[in-house]
């Protein structure tokens, strides 16, 4: 164990950022507190490191912990009927909500695979439909993978925009504002659930126009239907949307979590 220390770099890629996050936890039966587990001539980051740094994204994530909990193991298509079709685009509500899923994983595999287009996902469907589970289920997925992820909730993030020009003033962007712009996947929730004011248009652009331009992906959640966009949160909004990436519908017959409290 003398020579782990010089060990380490030619035997395990640890990238620099990381590194800085290790901690050396005490009482470990795997590591004994080095952080490291040694397999023969090869060492790996040990499951009580993985488990920190998995603990340090989830909170820089901005998550409700009752988020943690949605997985895609656990999205039940069973909520989406068979026998109701959407007629605009022939497929049935369960074969809309397989398709979102499908999208969703393979999003989620194309990002940790490096390929990374700037196209993300636009979650569409009425209140109660499993949109923000599955938008969750893609932030856990990639925050496992290793990737960080911002959540927003689309009218909490406005409001707290609101307070904090209020104490900053109006010539400061918002902090929080940066931290949406420049997140490597940003989830956008509930957009459309909020006041439709040209502050909001406005604040809404900013964020959204200036991921596309460069590159940056969002998963978004909205209960507008496509042709509503427009009016609610602005034709440029709208179009940039579009844009970004691929609309997936879910719908359903009765709310999800009102199905569930009868169950």
């Amino acid at each position: 164990m003398d020579n782990l220390h010089n060990f380490i770099p030619q035997k395990i890629e640890i990238k620099e950022e990381r590194k800085a996050e290790i901690k050396n936890p005490t009482g470990c039966p795997f590591c004994q507190g080095t952080g490291i587990v040694l397999e023969g001539d090869e060492a790996r980051l040990c499951s009580c490191q993985e488990a920190l740094l998995l603990e340090k994204r989830r909170k820089e994530a901005n998550m409700g912990g009752a988020l943690f909990h949605k997985t895609f193991q656990n999205f039940n298509l069973s909520y989406y009927p068979t026998y109701l079709t959407i007629h605009k685009l022939g497929v049935t509500y369960r074969q809309a909500a397989e398709m979102a899923l499908k999208a969703s994983k393979n999003f989620c595999k194309q990002y940790h695979k490096g390929l990374r287009s700037g196209q993300g996902i636009l979650l569409q469907g009425p209140v109660g439909s499993g949109k923000t589970h599955l938008a969750a289920a893609i932030a856990n997925q990639l925050l496992k993978d290793g990737h960080q992820v911002f959540f927003l909730v689309v009218p909490d993030f406005l409001e707290d925009m609101k307070l904090s020009y209020q104490q900053e003033g109006d010539s400061s962007e918002s902090q929080l504002m940066q931290k949406a712009k420049n997140a490597d996947i940003l989830i956008m929730d509930d957009l459309g659930a909020h006041n439709f004011t040209p502050w909001t248009q406005n604040k809404i652009f900013t964020l959204v126009n200036y991921r596309l331009n460069h590159l940056l992906p969002c998963i978004i959640t909205t209960n507008l239907q496509l042709e509503e966009m427009s009016d609610a949160i602005g034709a440029r909004t709208a179009s940039r949307l579009v844009e970004m990436g691929l609309t997936y519908p879910l719908l359903v017959e009765k709310d999800i979590r009102l199905q569930k409290c009868l169950e």
